[in-house]
């Protein structure tokens, strides 16, 4: 049996070597990969293997042995096809008539231009009649009848045209029964078999389908590409939506430290003020210990003309209405004023720096307007006392050019009505 599966493998690697000496040769392989439903006519010979003797005389090769068959591509490398033949088995003693009829699975490793080589494996049933010398035959055997068989080995095909190729192979095949020589022995019965042939096109692709395939193929290739541009045009936007957030971060922390900055220039400014208060009391402390002067006629002098009410403005964040901690101290002040003051009505104005548009700065000054107010009334302010005015960026304390001017811009004014 090593014996006979090395001479199948010494046969297939010659159809390979005569294969590659072809792929320099001109042709399609589009028309070997393409084929549909094929017919093939193929004519050879058997030459029995058995347990009959062994002498070279005694092998007798039986020509003219023909078999049709129709294949079809089941994949790119796979095909199938049904076949059946006529031929027989010859030997010393005897002749057995066979009609093999089988399918195989045909396994092409690759297409070379005109050229496309096979391996086969199968599947089927064998009709066969012994016709033998009366004193050689076994008794008990079945001299006609069907026996399974299997057949494998190896071929090529060489595309002459487009509708012509030439099929030619080589195979061995195995007979599950020991009958079909009209002898009883150790091994079951077999045969080799070789095949040359033309085989035509009933339903290959045509041409119109070859070019609905490669116009299916070049669409994939656009939508593969397009959804490539989709993926980058994606990553480009989420790449400038990073930047942007980047430079409104940078932009925040500019704006928060000309804050900071602010609130140090106001606490030195207060310092400077507090100082100033100490030396003028200080000085008052002085002039107090000096003895005291002739106390003059006292002239009499007009009414003391009650000083002029004012109050600190009340800065907000960007964007926001909302109170902070050391803006409130501010209206804690107004409060201690207004309730000193009660015959005092007062006007609070909102206003806004110049970023965004007019609609959306209109409802943030009268809500930091409100916010004054409603901190006010809250505070024991009575609201018939208190207006509101929402004067949006008319109105500027400082220039909306830098990030020092929008935050002046930012504020609500208290101002007392005349």
């Amino acid at each position: 049996m090593t014996k006979r599966i090395c001479t199948i493998v010494a046969l297939a690697v010659l159809i390979g070597s005569w294969g590659l000496a072809q792929t320099t040769s001109s042709g399609d392989p589009t028309l070997l990969q393409d084929r549909g439903l094929q017919l093939g006519v193929q004519i050879g010979g058997f030459l029995g293997d058995n347990e009959q003797p062994r002498e070279i005389n005694d092998f007798k090769f039986a020509t003219f042995s023909p078999r049709v068959f129709l294949d079809y591509g089941l994949m790119d490398h796979l095909r199938g096809q049904i076949g059946a033949g006529i031929g027989a088995i010859k030997g010393r003693y005897y002749t057995t008539k066979i009609v093999p009829i089988d399918y195989r699975f045909m396994f092409v490793p690759f297409y070379t231009n005109s050229f496309s080589p096979y391996l086969y494996l199968g599947a089927g049933g064998l009709h066969y009649d012994v016709s033998n010398t009366p004193n050689r035959q076994s008794p008990g055997i079945t001299a006609n009848g069907w026996a399974a068989y299997m057949p494998l080995g190896a071929g090529f095909v060489h595309q002459f045209s487009k509708h012509v190729a030439l099929d030619a192979n080589v195979g061995y095949n195995f007979i599950f029964s020991d009958d079909v020589n009209g002898r009883l022995g150790s091994e079951h019965d077999t045969y080799w078999s070789a095949m040359i042939g033309v085989c035509v096109p009933l339903a290959s692709k045509l041409a119109a389908e070859r070019e609905a395939e490669e116009l299916q193929q070049r669409m994939a290739e656009q939508e593969r590409l397009k959804r490539e541009a989709e993926l980058r045009a994606n990553e480009e936007r989420q790449r400038k939506e990073a930047d942007a957030r980047k430079a409104a971060e940078e932009q925040r922390k500019k704006e928060l430290d000309a804050q900071k900055a602010l609130e140090a220039q106001k606490s030195l400014e207060a310092q400077k003020a507090l100082e100033a208060q100490k030396a003028l009391e200080a000085q008052k402390a002085q002039e107090a210990q000096k003895p005291a002067a002739p106390v003059a006629p006292k002239k009499e002098e007009p009414k003391p003309v009650k000083p002029e009410i004012r109050f600190e403005t009340v800065y907000f964040p960007t964007g926001k209405a909302s109170l902070v901690v050391k803006e409130r101290a501010k209206l804690d002040a107004a409060v201690k004023t207004l309730l000193e003051n009660p015959d005092v009505k007062v006007s609070v104005s909102g206003h806004t720096d110049n970023v965004g548009s007019r609609a959306i700065n209109e409802k943030l000054s009268v809500l930091r307007a409100s916010a004054v107010m409603k901190y006010l009334v809250g505070k024991g302010v009575p609201a018939d006392r208190i207006s509101e005015e929402a004067k949006v960026f008319d109105e500027p304390a400082a220039s909306n050019e830098n990030v020092e001017g929008r935050q002046l811009n930012r504020r609500a004014e208290i101002q007392v009505v005349k």
